[in-house]
């Protein structure tokens, strides 16, 4: 339940199977702030998720990035498990 909004906004941009990703320079960057907003999810549930697993930011200077690709999976992850 936690992803279900941010899948909803990023299921268009899902990448298909064969399909060649574009490379991280073109591709939209999600901040920790950014993802917990979109979400409507609080700063503990969200770290919850990173110490499960669920989430797996990228770090830069203790900061947390993420591409939609990244968040996609997460939500495919949470929704085989039942959480959604």
């Amino acid at each position: 339940m936690v992803l279900h909004k941010i899948f909803n906004s990023l299921e268009d941009s899902k990448p298909s199977y064969g399909r060649k990703l574009l490379p991280l320079e073109d591709r939209t960057l999600w901040t920790k702030h950014e993802v917990i907003e979109k979400l409507g999810t609080s700063e503990s549930k969200y770290n919850g998720n990173v110490r499960s697993g669920l989430l797996y930011p990228m770090r830069l200077n203790e900061t947390d990035f993420y591409v939609e690709e990244d968040l996609l999976k997460a939500m495919e992850e949470s929704r085989n498990k039942g959480r959604c």
